[in-house]
């Protein structure tokens, strides 16, 4: 099963509108390619909060570049799949996090920000570098990962976001450390091992933030967004 992220229309003002829509034109352009943005430390605190005994150690490791021109956008179950499908010479141990332009698809959904099911987490990369909901969303899609529904209240499976309140019952907890995708080292300390993995048009520098981010950082807290299974 495919969940997502998906922004809320609702409630903004025209000239929050006016200044979506100006931003997303921009985003169009070729200049605003896929970036990653992992918010290492604030993703790592939402699991190890209390009611973990130990911390999950989340292992990022380095980014990869996975040149796929057509899978900038994953806009159909074939194109997921392909992404699924496609170990990168990794381990099947290791989480693959990829950072892409749009995800149009994702089940029964249209364009949301993320999307993931047992395997693979896949985010839409400009909202992953959102300052403001970047950490809740890569969190979130982790959670499906390791095999979490949505809930409601406040939390992090809500699907809708929470503005950092990012929450984990006891159950949730005990079934997330039961994972498969939950290693455990020689102390029986747990740790997931992540690859960050950039679907380029061509291989290039690893992108950074820009200007475009600042702007959507500014615009998010006015008006984003809601996750819908």
């Amino acid at each position: 099963m495919q969940r997502n992220f998906m922004p809320r229309n609702g409630g903004r003002t025209p000239l929050i509108h006016a200044a979506m829509a100006l931003l997303l034109a921009s985003l169009s352009s070729p200049a605003w390619s896929a970036m990653v943005t992992l918010h290492e430390a604030a993703v790592e605190s939402i699991f190890a909060q209390s009611g973990f005994a130990d911390p999950v150690d989340l292992r990022f490791g380095p980014t990869i570049q996975y040149v796929a021109p057509a899978l900038l956008d994953v806009g159909s179950s074939t194109e997921f799949n392909q992404l699924k499908n496609n170990f990168l010479g990794l381990p099947n141990t290791t989480v693959r996090l990829f950072f892409v332009d749009t995800i149009s698809w994702c089940g029964d959904n249209g364009s949301v920000a993320g999307c993931a099911n047992n395997s693979i987490a896949i985010v839409n990369s400009t909202t992953a570098a959102s300052p403001t909901v970047g950490d809740e969303l890569i969190a979130h899609e982790l959670g499906h990962v390791f095999g979490l529904e949505h809930t409601g209240g406040d939390n992090l499976m809500n699907p809708t976001i929470n503005d950092g309140r990012n929450s984990l019952t006891a159950g949730q907890i005990t079934d997330l450390l039961a994972d498969y995708n939950v290693l455990y080292d020689v102390n029986n300390k747990p740790y997931v091992d992540i690859a960050p993995v950039l679907v380029v048009a061509a291989a290039t520098a690893v992108p950074l933030p820009g200007a475009a981010l600042l702007m959507l950082g500014a615009l998010l807290p006015l008006g984003l967004a809601r996750r819908r299974a």
